[in-house]
């Protein structure tokens, strides 16, 4: 009973020294510090061109006969449904109806007599202010007759096709094709009449060269809710089918800078090779991006991401 009570204390006294042992070895075994997170970095890249979405429409179209009367009557058509027309082309002849009629020409021919004896006065120096403001007025109805027993004639203000829709209803659709599209307000100053773009033709693939037209001075959409929209007109280099859907490819001349990378809105850490050094007023606000300033840094720059995190040595801030 005394050797069994014995050993289970000598157990128990090993245990306890073993657990001593370990904690003066935890204790006394210097702490090895850990290896500071390394510096990272954001490569500086070209801002990513914008997409706009369009359909290919004519430039211009313009109809010939709406604003004619309903009293004319067409003598002569000189191109087809669909023919190519060229700028300056006579397209069609008309003359009014009644313009056979004798009554008219009875007309023109008293007002043509009349007309040359207040003349006759005129010269003379005998006319009086009433025979002037008649000779004004027998001039207008001389027009207005002329007009009506005349054959008239209808020319292409520009090269295009026609489109007949009826006997008495003929359009001319330009051949000069155009793009309408719009941007936001946040996109707005990303580009200006003139600028080149690509146009890609989204039915075949076929990436055409084009150029901006016009940009709308005032919103065409847009409400307190939402960001106002900005009417873009796109005209492409060569033919593209109307009603074509396309997609216009404009090329920001901007490197943003993401905002982490930022020191107090308008500076960044820039690392080149083993040393970092700040470039002061590289960076400004547009829309609410950071972009680079005046070229002052450019594609390929290596910048430190959050750089409040690290107080490096050879930070230089000269």
């Amino acid at each position: 009973m005394k050797k069994r009570k014995l050993g289970s204390l000598y157990i128990i006294l090993f245990s306890l020294i073993t657990i001593a042992l370990l904690i003066g070895s935890f204790l006394l075994t210097p702490s090895k510090k850990s290896k500071p997170e390394k510096i990272q970095i954001y490569s500086l890249q070209q801002s990513p061109s914008l997409q706009l979405k369009g359909e290919i429409e004519p430039k211009v179209i313009k109809n010939l006969t709406k604003t004619l009367p309903s009293t004319i009557k067409i003598d002569e058509l000189n191109f087809s449904d669909g023919q190519k027309i060229p700028a300056g082309a006579l397209i069609l002849k008309y003359h009014y109806k009644d313009a056979g009629d004798i009554g008219l020409s009875a007309q023109l021919d008293s007002l043509n007599k009349e007309k040359a004896k207040i003349m006759s006065l005129y010269q003379n120096n005998h006319a009086s202010d009433d025979d002037v403001i008649r000779l004004s007025q027998i001039n207008k109805n001389i027009n207005k007759l002329n007009n009506k027993v005349q054959e008239h004639f209808v020319y292409s203000q520009f090269a295009g096709y026609m489109q007949q829709k009826s006997k008495n209803n003929i359009e001319i659709i330009s051949d000069v094709e155009k793009i309408k599209t719009s941007i936001t307000e946040f996109d707005y100053d990303k580009l200006k009449s003139g600028d080149r773009v690509k146009i890609k033709v989204l039915p075949s693939n076929k990436i055409v060269s084009g150029s901006v037209r016009s940009i709308s001075l005032m919103p065409t959409e847009g409400v307190n809710t939402t960001p106002s929209k900005y009417e873009v007109i796109v005209e492409p280099e060569t033919h593209i089918q109307y009603g074509f859907s396309t997609k216009v490819i404009v090329k920001v001349n901007a490197i943003t800078v993401p905002n982490k990378c930022v020191v107090n809105n308008r500076s960044v850490f820039v690392k080149e090779n083993r040393k970092i050094k700040l470039v002061k007023n590289s960076v400004h606000k547009v829309n609410g991006i950071f972009v680079v300033k005046d070229n002052r840094l450019k594609v390929g720059d290596r910048i430190v991401i959050n750089p409040k995190k690290w107080e490096p040595k050879n930070i230089n801030k000269s």
